[in-house]
C-alpha cells in the first residue's frame, strides 16, 4: 500500500507531533507515523486499579518551559504542584544526612566541603557562560572540553572526598549517564540549554522557578493526536527512507509513504536504525552511533498513605548507594495518596534494566527502609516501574548524549537537513535539551525549515 503526501514525519512523540501539528496547521498535508501502538514516545502513562496516574515517562513542568506550557493551557490539561514540605534526605559516601532543603544537605558536608561543593558551582557557571547558545561546537575551549571527561573534571577539581561524591552522585540522575561517559562540553551545553546547572540541578530557591507535576501527561501528546486525527499513523515502525532529486519514500512493513520531505524526530540512536539510500553524509552517520540513549528505570512504590510526612520528611531523597539515585514524593499534595518515586540510573541501571520486576522491588524497598530507618516502607501495596532500556523503540532515556569528542567532530550534523531530509527530536533543542518543552520546539522548528523551502 502506497499513499501520497506533502509531508511525513517519522515518531509519534512530543517532537514528531508538534511537527505535524504546525505543518497542518499551515495547510500543509502531513502524517505522522509512529511504530507504537501509542503516541507520547518517552511520555505514558498508565493507570492503576487504585485510581492513580502513574506516570512512566517525563512528568515535571517548569515555570519557564512556555512551549509545553502552551499545550498545557490549549488542551486544559491539569498540574499539581510538585510535594516538596519537609526534610531531606541524603547520603553520602556511606553518611547519612537529614536537613531542611536540598541546599542545607549540601551545605551540611563535613569540613571544607560544603563551601568546595559550591565553589565548584560558581566555576560550573563560568563554564556555561562560555556556549555558544546553538553551537557549542564554537566555544572557546571546545576541543579541550569535548576531549576531557566529566569525571576528569571532578577529579581534578574536588580536594575533598566528600564533595566530589555529593557532585558524583547528582550527574546520573540528570543525564542519566555517569560522569565518565559524557564530556565536559556537553556537561555545560545541556545545562546551557535549561538556564544553568542550577535548574537541572535543583538549585535554583527562587519562588518563581517552581516546577509542576503533569496530571495524566500522555495526554498532550494523545490531544495533538487526537487533532491531527486520522493523519496519526500508530503501529508502523519505519525501516527504510529513500529519496532523490524529486521526492521521498518513506517505507514501514504494511506500508509505503511518499511526499517532497520528511522529518525524522526520533533519537539519534534510533535514527540510525533506519535505511537510508542513498546513505547519509559521513558526518551524519557517525553522530548517530555516537549517541547513545540515557539509561534509566523508573519507579514507582505505593503506599496506604504518605505516612513520611507525618514524620516530618518531603520525600524527596539523593543516595550515592542505590540502587535508586533519587526519590521524589509523587502523591498529591493533599496527602490522599502515598507513592514515591524513584530513579535507577546510568550504571545503576545498567545493573538493575534486565533483572526482574520483583528484584528491582526487593532492593528498592530495601533502600527506602535503610535510607527512613523506618520499617513501615517494608510493606507497600503496589511497585510498578519501567525499565526504558528495555523498550525497543526507545533504547533508553531520557535523551542520547553525544560521547566525548563527539561534539567537536560531527555535531554540525544535528540539525543540518540532508536533502529532503530533516532532523527533530529533543536532542536536537538549543532550549531545554532532552526535555518535553526542548522537543516541541525541535517539531516547530523542522516544521518552519519545510515551509520556509517550499516557499522560496
Amino acid at each position: 500500500m502506497t499513499t501520497i503526501h506533502d509531508v511525513v514525519v517519522v515518531g509519534g512523540g512530543l517532537a514528531g507531533l508538534s511537527a505535524g501539528r504546525s505543518l497542518r496547521n499551515a495547510g500543509i498535508d502531513a502524517v505522522v507515523v509512529e511504530a507504537r501502538d501509542r503516541v507520547g514516545g518517552k511520555s505514558y502513562t498508565a493507570h492503576t486499579d487504585y485510581g492513580d496516574v502513574v506516570e512512566y515517562g517525563g512528568q515535571w513542568v517548569g515555570a519557564d518551559q512556555e512551549h509545553v506550557l502552551s499545550l498545557i493551557d490549549a488542551f486544559d490539561i491539569d498540574t499539581r504542584p510538585q510535594y516538596d514540605d519537609g526534610a531531606v534526605v541524603s547520603r553520602v559516601a556511606g553518611q547519612r544526612y537529614v536537613e531542611p532543603t536540598y541546599m542545607d544537605a549540601l551545605r551540611a558536608l563535613p569540613g571544607e566541603s560544603g563551601s568546595e561543593l559550591l565553589a565548584a558551582f560558581e566555576e560550573i557557571a563560568r563554564c556555561i557562560k562560555q556556549i555558544p547558545g546553538a553551537r557549542p561546537q564554537n566555544a572557546p575551549h571546545a576541543d579541550e572540553w569535548d576531549a576531557m571527561t566529566l569525571q576528569t573534571w571532578i577529579d581534578q577539581q574536588f580536594e575533598t572526598p566528600e564533595a566530589q561524591a555529593a557532585f558524583e552522585r547528582m550527574i546520573p540522575g540528570i543525564y542519566t549517564a555517569d560522569p565518565s561517559d559524557i564530556s565536559f562540553l556537553f556537561f555545560c551545553y545541556y545545562a546551557r540549554t535549561a538556564g544553568g546547572f542550577h535548574m537541572v540541578a535543583g538549585l535554583d530557591e527562587e519562588e518563581d522557578s517552581h516546577t509542576d507535576v503533569v496530571v495524566d501527561v500522555q495526554s498532550i501528546a494523545q490531544s495533538v493526536a487526537d487533532e491531527l486525527g486520522d493523519a496519526v499513523h500508530c503501529g508502523h515502525p519505519v525501516t527504510r527512507i529513500e529519496q532523490d532529486d524529486d521526492s521521498v519514500r518513506v517505507q514501514t512493513p504494511e506500508r509505503t509513504y511518499t511526499a517532497s520531505y520528511v522529518v525524522v524526530a526520533v533519537p539519534p540512536t534510533l535514527a540510525g536504525r533506519i535505511d537510508y539510500e542513498p546513505a547519509l553524509p559521513a558526518a551524519r552517520d557517525e553522530l548517530m552511533q555516537r549517541m547513545p540513549n540515557g539509561t534509566v528505570v523508573k519507579c514507582h512504590v505505593r503506599y496506604v498513605d504518605p505516612f513520611w510526612r507525618d514524620s516530618g520528611f518531603s520525600g524527596l531523597v539523593e543516595d550515592d548507594v542505590g540502587p535508586v539515585n533519587y526519590f521524589f514524593d509523587d502523591g498529591h499534595p493533599d496527602g490522599e495518596t502515598g507513592r514515591l518515586v524513584g530513579f535507577i540510573c546510568g550504571s545503576n541501571a545498567r545493573e538493575w534494566a534486565d533483572k526482574s520486576t520483583d528484584e528491582r522491588r526487593v532492593a528498592v524497598i530495601d533502600q527506602l527502609v535503610s535510607l527512613f530507618d523506618d520499617d513501615r516502607f517494608d510493606t507497600p501495596i503496589d511497585y510498578l516501574d519501567q525499565s526504558w532500556p528495555s523498550d525497543p523503540y526507545s533504547r533508553g532515556a531520557y535523551h542520547g548524549y553525544p560521547t566525548p569528542g563527539t561534539m567537536t567532530a560531527c555535531w554540525d550534523a544535528i540539525r543540518e537537513p540532508v536533502g529532503r531530509i530533516h532532523w527533530a527530536g529533543a536532542e536536537t533543542a538549543t532550549r531545554w535539551y532532552g526535555h518535553m518543552d526542548g522537543a516541541i520546539r525541535s517539531g516547530r522548528r523542522a516544521a518552519d525549515e519545510i515551509q520556509f523551502k517550499r516557499s522560496a
